[in-house]
């Protein structure tokens, strides 16, 4: 998630705790009080049956006004942009975050590439172009970044940053896909190093990178 959203949740979650325990301290009022009254100062509904009235309880209800108000009204259009945004992603089929560059694609998740993945997700960058329902659930359900396409088509590889990849691994038990797809892989960045499993899927060497 972005920075800046946990961010501005942390010190929300701050000033929640630290206004609670104020207006106890200062004001006398029991948990619930103090709880209540910092989310409606934050949330702006102010009802007005509870008011503070020593000059500390004051000074920290305009601490809340001053500096919370203000993060819960921006971090309520950073949460709608983060979340449509990632909504337009998953209905265009690309799940990675950023901009990739120098990094490998993985066409076809199977056991072949999954052994890769175990070898480089702590090294280089990566990402998988896959178009199986099943094998996508277990790229989510595992966060590993992908895109959703045909690893043939040059759309998919396109949103897979082919141009600026450094190495793609081709997993399909099928020769005749791997050949295809590497070969466009070869046309959007004839300097990309093209590596294909045979047959069963042999033991990925360690000359790979």
């Amino acid at each position: 998630m972005n920075r800046g959203i946990v961010g501005l949740v942390a010190l929300i979650l701050v000033l929640i705790v630290g206004g609670t325990y104020g207006f106890m301290k200062y004001e006398g009022w029991d948990l619930f009080d103090s709880f209540f009254f910092v989310v409606v100062t934050l949330t702006t509904v102010g009802y007005g049956d509870l008011i503070p009235t020593t000059p500390e309880g004051r000074l920290l209800d305009l601490f809340l006004l001053l500096l919370g108000v203000g993060a819960v009204l921006t971090i309520i259009p950073l949460a709608f942009s983060y979340f449509i945004e990632r909504g337009i992603r998953s209905a265009l089929g690309v799940e990675t975050t950023r901009k990739m560059k120098d990094h490998i694609v993985l066409c076809w998740f199977n056991a072949f590439t999954d052994q890769a993945i175990e070898e480089i997700k702590h090294d280089i960058p990566y990402l998988v172009i896959e178009n199986d329902e099943a094998a996508i659930s277990k790229l989510r359900d595992r966060n590993i970044p992908y895109v959703h396409g045909d690893p043939g088509e040059e759309r998919s590889l396109k949103k897979a940053f082919i141009e600026d990849a450094r190495t793609i691994i081709l997993g399909s038990r099928e020769d005749s896909e791997n050949a295809f797809t590497g070969i466009a892989s070869k046309s959007l960045n004839p300097d990309i190093r093209v590596i294909a499993s045979r047959g069963e899927h042999p033991h990925l060497r360690e000359d790979w990178r």
